[in-house]
């Protein structure tokens, strides 16, 4: 269990979705717990995610390859770059060990390096 920040954007989509969830539930007798469920009424499974999120990137005609993984990393990436705290990411992220949050920090470095070359050009 873990507690998810989320702004107007999604709180908009999450009240037009509960009521099909617990149409869906009703109508297939389900009690699941599980928030995010498939047109089956079962849990979504991380294959299920991954299919919604390539069937979408295809709707879009995006050329690059997109995955719950990718927005994950993109959602990490955008934190560090504007100045979040690593342990802040650390804790939304639902990573036990600092370790594992700092592989996003090489992107946040480039960006540093990038500041002190424009600082200090020759």
């Amino acid at each position: 269990e873990r507690i998810v920040y989320y702004g107007e954007y999604a709180a908009s989509y999450l009240e037009e979705y509960l009521p099909w969830r617990e149409e869906k539930l009703k109508r297939n007798h389900n009690k699941q717990e599980y928030l995010f469920i498939n047109i089956n009424g079962n849990k979504l499974t991380r294959r299920g995610a991954e299919y919604i999120v390539s069937q979408i990137a295809k709707k879009s005609l995006l050329k690059q390859k997109i995955s719950p993984h990718t927005l994950r990393h993109s959602f990490a990436t955008e934190m560090l770059n504007n100045g979040a705290d690593i342990r802040s990411v650390q804790e939304l992220l639902g990573h036990s060990s600092l370790s594992t949050t700092g592989i996003y920090t090489h992107v946040t470095n480039e960006i540093v390096r990038q500041e002190y070359l424009k600082a200090f050009k020759r």
